[in-house]
Formats: C-alpha cells, sequence, structure tokens
C-alpha cells in the first residue's frame, strides 16, 4: 500500500504553518532600565514580567508597575507588528523604527539614523546588524541598538 494515499497536504501545509508561527516572536514592548539596559518583551513576556515585578516589589499591584516602567529613570514603549524593527535607546530616550520589508527597514534606518551605508539590500542590512552588535549605551551620546526580523533578534548590542 502506497503511504502517500495518507498523506493531507492541506494538514501537512497547516502544521508547517503553525510550527512556522510558533518559532517567530512578536515583539510588542521595549523597555529601557535605568537609563542602561534596553530589553524587548512579547506580550506574554511582558505579562509575566509585570506580574512577577508586582508580586516581588509592588504588593501585587501592576498598575504601579507600569507606572514605575513610566517614571522618570525608566522608559516603556509599545511597538508596532512590523516584521523589521530597529529599536535604540541611550541613557535618556528609547525610540524605535519600523518597516515591512528588508528593502524598506534598510532605507529608513539609513536615511534616519546611520546615513553612511553603501551597498545592496543585504549589504546594507549586515552593517546595521553589525553596528547594532557593537553598540551599547554611552551616556546621551552612544546608543545601543536592537534589530528584530520576522520576530527574531537577529542582532543586540551590550
Amino acid at each position: 500500500m502506497n503511504s502517500m494515499n495518507n498523506f493531507d497536504l492541506r494538514k501537512y501545509l497547516a502544521e508547517g504553518r503553525l510550527l512556522k508561527e510558533a518559532e517567530s516572536k512578536v515583539y510588542k514592548y521595549a523597555f529601557l532600565f535605568d537609563g542602561e539596559e534596553l530589553s524587548v518583551f512579547t506580550q506574554e513576556e511582558f505579562d509575566n514580567y509585570v506580574s512577577d515585578m508586582a508580586e516581588d516589589d509592588f504588593d501585587g499591584d501592576k498598575g504601579e508597575v507600569i507606572k514605575w516602567m513610566n517614571d522618570d529613570r525608566n522608559i516603556l514603549k509599545e511597538l508596532p507588528n512590523k516584521p523589521y524593527l530597529f529599536i535604540f535607546a541611550n541613557d535618556e530616550d528609547l525610540d524605535f523604527l519600523s518597516a515591512n520589508n528588508k528593502e524598506e527597514f534598510t532605507e529608513i534606518v539609513n536615511d534616519e539614523f546611520h546615513g553612511e551605508l553603501e551597498g545592496d539590500v543585504d549589504e546594507m542590512f549586515s552593517d546595521i546588524c553589525r553596528y547594532a552588535d557593537e553598540s551599547y549605551i554611552d551616556g546621551d551620546s552612544g546608543k545601543v541598538q536592537i534589530v528584530i526580523e520576522n520576530g527574531q533578534i537577529v542582532a543586540q548590542g551590550k
């Protein structure tokens, strides 16, 4: 008997799609802690972080955690649901750029942030990632950077 008779292409494709979706994350929040540490969170990671902080340090009050995450030493920003994200921060500010595709992403990041990148899209994307990996907060002049491509952190500074 041919095993292909039992093969359900629709089920196979659906399961493959589900596996691919499970592998990629949707980062919803960027958080700059005390002007020194930049983090990104999925919704689930954010909810867990807020719950843990509330339980450990805020008498269970999640609203107080959110206030603390937006006080004068910390910055919390909601991120757009885009395939390409470039998040950057110094000790006083947190911002991001977003795009729907790699070409748009490299153009926006070069125009708005770097300004000196050259080459084709892949070369420019590689340079953006390299610069991000080498980035760090140095007062208000050095900016740490995170690059997210299709739900995966592909570059992150220190």
